[in-house]
């Protein structure tokens, strides 16, 4: 479902980047969608994945997963930040605002 949320939102007028991302059966799961090539998703989200999960895309479109199974919440809430901060640095928004739906 986050990859069609991401799709979505990509429609809407003005936007050009979707990042998605949500919790389900002790997963962390996200996709990207850009209508700008030269952002890679791919590459974004498997930086941002690392070894912790599996990920995969292309320039246009990518989505990833990572286990949270035998984390704490708090632990949990750490590592999805750590993640989300990653994917921010790469497509040069960190510290940015950004526009939360949710």
């Amino acid at each position: 479902m986050v990859g069609e949320l991401a799709d979505m939102f990509l429609r809407l007028n003005g936007v050009t980047t979707a990042l998605c991302f949500g919790g389900y059966d002790s997963k962390l799961l996200m996709s990207i969608r850009t209508s700008t090539p030269t952002i890679d998703a791919g590459k974004i989200i498997r930086f941002a994945v690392g070894e912790r999960g599996t990920a995969g895309g292309h320039s246009t479109m990518a989505g990833g997963q990572i286990s949270l199974l035998k984390e704490t919440k708090k632990e949990q809430k750490e590592h999805i930040k750590a993640v989300l901060g990653r994917i921010f640095q790469k497509l040069g928004i960190a510290g940015k605002r950004k526009n939360r739906i949710i």
